[in-house]
């Protein structure tokens, strides 16, 4: 889980974070408590800054980024990290994403005036660095934690208010539109109050719940339902001969559910019509059964399954070919099995997301294919569809850190001519747009102490 908090000085971030990391066990990065340690030990980035912040003016991005470039190094950072008060310009958080894919950007906003009089409120304890306001302690200068003196920092004073305060709405702000565009942007607004905070800790609680962690018993009741996926499919490969139409696919589909006592996962989803998905040759996927598709000797079929079973979906593909098929056509069912191996490889406790996707992509491109980057993978548990996305190819950054009960749909699905793909009027058909094989292989992958457990499998 990797956090940025965006807000004017005073819109309560320190709060916030503290909150988060109490509960989910993050780091708190935060670049002003670092730069005012590292002024006050002297340092080279101590004194490089210092200048800039007895004016209220943003540091240097070279000094801040080198400053939490090795912050994240640290063994602290590996359970998830929350970055208050980095990055504060778009080039820092172009930066950033060099080195670290962020999950969520959290905005807290409020009006001008009420910050300006939280911060003229605020008062930090010089001994253990608590901070508090004058709308809880009155007038008294004791610290409620330890006793020490409480006092009025240089940088909450009036004459450097005003000017943080403009830094941060011409140069900061800029950047909710950065998240924004990335569909990473969550706003709340703060009345500076403590129940306030709290509140908007649920809710960004309720954001990061998204991703679900399955359970051992979960994964269980997935993996019956992969296991008939698993027994389905292959018997529907063996019924794609020549001759055969997908509409008759389907029914057979149909009736092996029906025999198994499980739902078609696909059938009715947004209107699909089918309980399977039948894809042909230059089709990537989302084929419609028909009595008008007759397989051909040596066409390739992508077959695309979902089971239901005890309220859990389990997703699988496989590309069959129907009677003697060419070179060509084995090689593309070949690319496609061997990118989802080497993908499912990289699926290990505490490395990244997207070394999944950016093996699958390579291994496309060393055997002469390409991904279409319009379509991917995706989480998988209770829903169909569920948070994270799985592309087929590396995104900008290094993707969540995988962790204990994550499940997930991989499914490559490669081109053996270019990426591009077009669009069937039907509203469901994508196929190549070249007019080349595709082809499809996908199971429903879960990740235990072990490593990954493939659950449609036998």
């Amino acid at each position: 889980m990797e956090l940025v908090l965006l807000g004017p000085p005073g819109s309560g971030k320190g709060t916030l974070a503290k909150n988060i990391v109490k509960k989910y066990g993050t780091a708190h990065i935060s670049t002003g408590d670092m730069l005012r340690t590292e002024i006050s030990k002297k340092s080279d980035l101590g004194l490089a800054a210092k200048g800039y912040v007895d004016k209220g003016a943003l540091v240097p991005d070279e000094v801040i980024i080198a400053m939490v470039g090795r912050r994240l190094s640290d063994p602290d950072c590996v359970k998830g990290i929350i970055l208050d008060g980095f990055p504060r310009t778009v080039n820092q958080a172009k930066a950033l994403c060099r080195v670290v894919d962020i999950d969520l950007c959290i905005e807290i906003t409020s009006s001008e005036d009420l910050i300006f009089e939280r911060i003229c409120s605020r008062r930090v304890c010089r001994a253990c660095g608590y901070v508090t306001n004058t709308e809880f302690i009155g007038n008294s200068l004791v610290c409620p934690e330890c006793s020490g003196e409480l006092y009025l920092r240089d940088d909450d004073k009036e004459e450097t208010i005003k000017s943080r305060l403009d830094v941060y709405f011409t140069e900061t702000a800029p950047l909710t539109e950065y998240y924004s565009k990335m569909g990473k942007l969550v706003q709340i607004e703060s009345k500076m109050g403590r129940d306030k905070i709290f509140d908007c800790s649920e809710r960004i609680g309720k954001v990061l719940k998204m991703i679900e962690l399955k359970t051992r018993a979960e994964i269980e009741k997935m993996r019956e339902a992969g296991k008939i996926a698993h027994e389905i499919i292959h018997m529907l490969g063996e019924k794609a001969t020549p001759g055969i139409t997908t509409k008759q696919l389907d029914d057979y589909c149909q009736k092996l559910m029906d025999k198994y006592s499980v739902e078609a996962s696909f059938k009715g989803y947004r209107g699909y019509p089918a309980a399977i998905c039948t894809s042909l040759n230059d089709e990537i996927v989302h084929g419609i059964p028909s009595d008008k598709v007759v397989l051909k000797e040596g066409d390739i079929v992508g077959i695309d399954i979902g089971v239901k079973k005890n309220g859990y979906h389990a997703d699988m593909a496989r590309t069959f070919g129907a009677g003697n098929i060419s070179s060509e056509a084995k090689l593309a069912i070949f690319i496609a099995r061997e990118c989802f191996g080497k993908g499912v490889e990289k699926f290990v406790i505490g490395g990244r997301l997207h070394d999944i996707c950016a093996s699958i992509e390579n291994t496309a491109r060393l055997n002469g294919a390409t991904v279409p980057r319009e379509l991917i993978g995706h989480g998988i548990g209770r829903n169909l569809h569920e948070p994270p996305d799985v592309p087929n190819y590396k995104p900008v950054g290094a993707g969540i850190r995988l962790k204990k009960g994550l499940v997930l749909a991989i499914e490559p699905m490669i081109n053996l001519g270019v990426a591009g793909v077009k669009s069937d009027n039907n509203g469901w058909t994508v196929r190549t747009k070249d007019g080349r094989l595709s082809a499809h292989y996908e199971n429903t992958v879960a990740l235990g102490d072990n490593g990954a457990e493939i659950l449609t499998a036998q």
